[in-house]
Parts: C-alpha cells; structure tokens; sequence
C-alpha cells in the first residue's frame, strides 16, 4: 500500500512516517498542498493523509482539487479545530474521514485500516488456498480441519504467498519480508525453508504443487485446484510495543528542534509584555504553540502538551494584556524543566554493537579491544573454543570473530565454523585465516553469513569488515524513481521489478520532476532519452551539477546504443545506458547490480569517517 502523507511540521511528520512505514505501508510526504498535487498527478496512492493547515495549498483546497480531478482514493484529514463546521468543510470538499489533533498513534493507523478497508484492498484475516487455511489472528494454519505444525519462518513465508497470489517472489525479496534486520542468513537460507514448507504441506496430504519454482526468478504461489470464498475480517496487529519503540526513536530529532521552537514564542512574550506584539509574529507564536502542543501529546507528554495548548488559547486573543507575559513566560520555562528531566531519564538509544572474538593472540585483542570503542564496537574475547558456546548464550553477540587457525589445524577450524553456523545460522561470522586456498574459501562461502579475511591485514580492514556485517544491506529499502514518458513501459519496468520488493516511484510528466526527486529522495534514477519537455540527458546534466544530487546513480533507457549517442549520454554523467527495447533478465541484472553497488560505495565513507577519528594504527594480523 502506497500512502501520501502531508504534514508541514516536521516533528510530527518525522513520527507518522516512522510509524506508517513499521507497518509496512510505503509513503511519500509532502511539506505543503502544491508538492502534494504534484506526486499526485505524478503517482498512484492508496490513501492520502491530509493536514488542512499546509503551506502554498490548503488541505481543503487540495482536497477538493483532487476530487474535482476524479481522483477516488480515500483521504483522511488531520485538523486541529474540532468544531462542526471546520469537519463539515472537509468532508463536503471530499475527504472521507478526520482525526483531530492531537491524536493518539493507534486511533490513527485503525483508521487507516478502516478507510482502506472500506476500498476494498486490505487482505483478509483468513487465507486460503483450495483446503488449505491460514489464520493471521490465531496464527495457525490447517489442512482439511487438521492442524499444521510449521516453524515460524515456514508460517510467514506461507503467508506472504498467499497474500500475493501470482506475484513472484526472488529469494532476496523474501530475505528482507521474512527475516529480522539483525539476521543476515544467505539466499540459501530460502531455499531451505521452502523445502521444509513444501515437505510438511505434502505430509498433510495436499498432493498438488502448492509453491512452484520460476526459474531465473524466484518463488510463486500456484494455483489452486479450486477457489473458495474468503471471509472478510481484519487483521489484529499488535502496535502498542511497536508504537512506543518509534516514538522513542524520534524523541532526540524534536529535543534538537525545541529550543528554535520556544525562542519564537518567548520572542513574542518580549513583545506582550512591552506592548508591542506584532500580528504576524502573533500568529507565527501561535502557530508554533499549537504544532508544539500536538507533537509533545502525540509522545504521551500529556503535562507538558497541555501547557502549550494554554499558551495558543492566549495567543488566539486579538488583544494580549501585557500583564499575561509573566505568566507565559513561567509556562516556557516548566516547558523547559520537563524536557530536561526527560532527557535526565534512561533513554532507548541503541547500545554499541556487542562482538565477540575467538582468538588466541592475547596481544592482538588486546590492541582490537583498545580501539573498539572508537567504532562503536564494545569486543569481548574468549581464548578457547569449547567456551564458545557458553560465551554466546552469555553475550548474545551481534557478530562472531573466528580465527581458523585457533585450534591445531584448519581443517578443525573449519569444522568448528561449520558447527557454529549450523548452531547459529543469523549469527554473522568473520572467519580470518592465513590460507589462501580457494578451497578453504569456498567452504566458507557455501556456509553464508559468513565472511573471509585473509592475514596479513591490518587492524582497520578487521573493523570495517565488522560495520559491514553489522549493517545487511536489504534491497526492500533501496528506491528507484523512473521516468518516461510511456505509461505502459513503466507499468512493465515496475513488474519487472516487483519479485525484489524495491520501493518504486514512476513520473510520466519531466517538468515536475525535481519536486518529485527531492520528494522521494530515491537511491538510483532510470530515465527515458527521449522526453517532451525535458530529455533524460538534459535532466541527467541538471542531476550532475547539483551540489546534493550530483552523486546519485543514473542510468538512461535510449533505443540508439550508436558510439556518438553512448558518447552523448556518458558524458552528460549517466552511470548506465541500457537499449530499448528493453530485455527483462538484462534489465533487472542490472538495475540490482547497480544498486547493490552504490550500497557498497556509501558504505566506504562512512567506514573512512569513523577510522579516521582513530589514532594511527600500523599493527597488522600475522
């Protein structure tokens, strides 16, 4: 589901974005009406959530826009006057449904649900395929009323196909739906779950092919011998925890924001109280208190949200008593006391990720444990194999350091790498070795998670191996904005693309195309050559000479590959041209090799950024 959230304040918009997207809803936002016209015209959303207070066009003008257009998808708008005739302007403009702010997170996502259930495109609670049932409320799953016993992964892997029949699922796809971020198995991983699916399903007694192998491509659901009705009812979710955790992720961004946030309002108190309010600062002051006011409730801080709604009810008076500075003024600063004995409380920040190394060179650990810090990495270190076991249900590491050669020879050590993987199959292992066998390399390939380090090799290269490993890169949240003028191609480019569950914005209109790019901010662009307007070399030229943009991956769809053409394109910066008529194998091999690639050439400043906060280093592993 595709949602387009438009929200000036940017808290508050940082908060729902966080919260749509941990349920699995993919969205867009817009800081104001006009941008917000723009994507709609330029994409196909699911539902729209509207704040009617938005800058250049209002959210009941937009609204009324869209549906005089002939737009039909639900729209849910934010308002934070709960009065009857404020409610009755939106929904006469077209709006489906409202929710005053400020609100509760949960209140919000039900309605969601509720609006998009309403249009028909939420899935049931009960999945079937021919007698084959799925219950996601109780979470069991039966064949001809006898109940099947599968593993988790089994459970949701079923599931995903049969909330997605006919689409095609690759293995790296299923990877970032099934698995958590913190695991990081290989693609074999997916084969052998479905192998285990597919062995208990037909141990049920159902003989037809349930999920069927498209090769070259990945996983489907198969159809069924014969359809039966499906009982609509929703989905139960479990928010509560999930909704808390998001909401604490995004405490530190508004603690940044809040001293710019009260210095308007106290700048408009010093005006009160010297009798010099001007009405534009009035309303700024007012506006500030009353978005303010909304974010602090939306996170539980009923006291300190109440306070700021005090402040706007006094700034709403035309005429402001001088005498009343006081009084707000000892408002911002319990405002202000609050925020700092929150801060003062354990907050959920994340802790430094947990290695644990299996070596035996006591100097070594010891120089790694020295610099662990300063690349957020706290290393505990266990000397002798057998206590690997214990170490790891003690320290529930994130990562495992292995030295091969810890044991008498490498043929152990690869025994007792083959051990942990099967007893620890998420857990990322960095096995080094001073072989340089291609044999030893490939075991250690053939096992997946795993990664191979080859001594000699310094101190920095152990670390970055470490960022690496700790930070999976998952294809689900990379994002392609595509644009072409040709509707159909882009249909077909998108499905091509679909098995891999990337995140894809199509524009048919160039002249919109920067409010669209700045908008989604997406990880690779693919452009049509030839465009009215704009051509995808000339929009390619605008990319390249951008201070923020002008790194950002393209690659140009052109039905001329001639050496003067490729010379045209190349030298306008694309990074890729690919001929048209497009090749589907072709096609997707590289868009993801791409991808894949500028995951990995990001990484490296980042990495660089965080070693060269550490002191010079020469020592090297032998």
């Amino acid at each position: 589901m595709k949602l387009l959230l438009v929200e000036d304040d940017e808290s508050l918009a940082n908060i729902l974005l966080e919260a749509l997207v941990a349920h699995h809803y993919t969205v867009n936002a817009a800081m104001d009406g006009l941008t917000a016209w723009n994507l709609v015209q330029a994409d196909r959303y699911d539902l729209l959530l509207l704040d009617i207070m938005v800058p250049k066009l209002d959210g009941i003008s937009l609204c009324r826009q869209i549906r005089t257009a002939g737009y039909q998808m639900p729209i849910l708008l934010l308002t934070a006057k709960d009065s009857s005739s404020d409610r009755v302007l939106g929904l006469e403009a077209g709006a489906d449904d409202y929710v005053v702010k400020p609100f509760a997170l949960q209140e919000l996502i039900a309605r969601i649900r509720a609006l998009l259930r309403r249009s028909k495109v939420t899935a049931s609670a009960i999945l079937n395929w021919d007698s084959l049932l799925l219950n996601s409320e109780t979470g069991e799953v039966t064949y001809q009323e006898k109940l099947l016993h599968l593993t988790p992964k089994e459970y949701h892997l079923l599931e995903v196909f049969l909330q997605n029949p006919q689409r095609i699922f690759s293995r790296s796809a299923l990877l970032d739906r099934i698995w958590a971020v913190g695991e990081s198995p290989g693609e074999e991983a997916v084969t052998t779950q479905i192998k285990g699916l597919r062995q208990k399903l037909k141990a049920a007694g159902i003989q037809a092919e349930v999920i069927e192998t498209v090769y070259g491509m990945g996983y489907r659901l198969k159809s069924a011998p014969s359809e039966k009705p499906q009982p609509e009812k929703p989905k139960k979710q479990q928010v509560e925890a999930k909704l808390q955790t998001i909401v604490a992720q995004m405490w530190e961004p508004l603690q940044k924001s809040l001293p710019a946030k009260l210095a308007v309002i106290e700048a408009a108190i010093a005006a009160i109280a010297e009798g010099s309010l001007q009405p534009q600062l009035q309303q700024q002051a007012q506006d500030t208190a009353h978005r303010l006011a909304g974010t602090l409730l939306t996170f539980g801080l009923s006291e300190s949200g109440q306070v700021m709604q005090d402040v706007e009810t006094i700034l709403r008076v035309s005429v402001i008593d001088p005498n009343v500075a006081t009084a707000l003024q000892q408002k911002v600063e319990f405002l202000k006391q609050q925020m700092q004995l929150r801060e003062l409380q354990p907050s959920n920040r994340s802790q430094t990720s947990l290695i644990l190394a299996l070596e035996s060179d006591r100097d070594l650990t010891q120089q790694l444990q020295a610099q662990s810090p300063q690349w957020g990495i706290r290393l505990e270190v266990i000397h002798q194999p057998e206590a690997a076991k214990t170490a790891i249900a003690k320290f529930s590491p994130q990562a495992l350091l292995l030295n091969l050669e810890i044991v008498s020879d490498l043929d152990q050590g690869l025994n007792l790498l083959i051990q942990l993987k099967q007893d620890y199959p998420h857990l990322p292992i960095l096995a080094i070795a001073s072989s340089t066998n291609l044999s030893t390399r490939l075991q250690v390939a053939h096992l997946g998670g795993c990664t191979f380090l080859q001594k000699p090799l310094a101190l920095t290269a152990i670390f970055q191996a470490l960022q690496k490993a700790l930070t999976p890169f998952r294809l689900s949240e990379s994002k392609i904005l595509m644009v072409d003028r040709d509707r159909q191609l882009l249909q077909d480019l998108q499905t091509r693309l679909e098995p891999w569950d990337l995140q894809i914005t199509t524009l048919t209109e160039a002249a919109i195309f920067w409010d669209v790019l700045e908008t989604t901010q997406p990880d690779l662009l693919i452009l049509d050559r030839e465009m009215p307007d704009y051509s995808g070399i000339e929009l390619c030229q605008i990319v390249r000479n951008d201070a923020q943009w002008g790194q950002l991956p393209i690659v140009i769809l052109s039905s001329r590959t001639d050496p003067q053409m490729l010379d045209r394109i190349f030298s306008a910066g694309a990074d890729d041209c690919i001929q048209k008529p497009i090749v589907g194998v072709e096609f997707t091999s590289r868009i993801l090799n791409r991808i894949k690639r500028t995951h990995m050439r990001r990484q490296l400043p980042h990495l660089q950024g965080i070693r060269t906060e550490a002191k010079p280093n020469r020592a090297s592993i032998w």
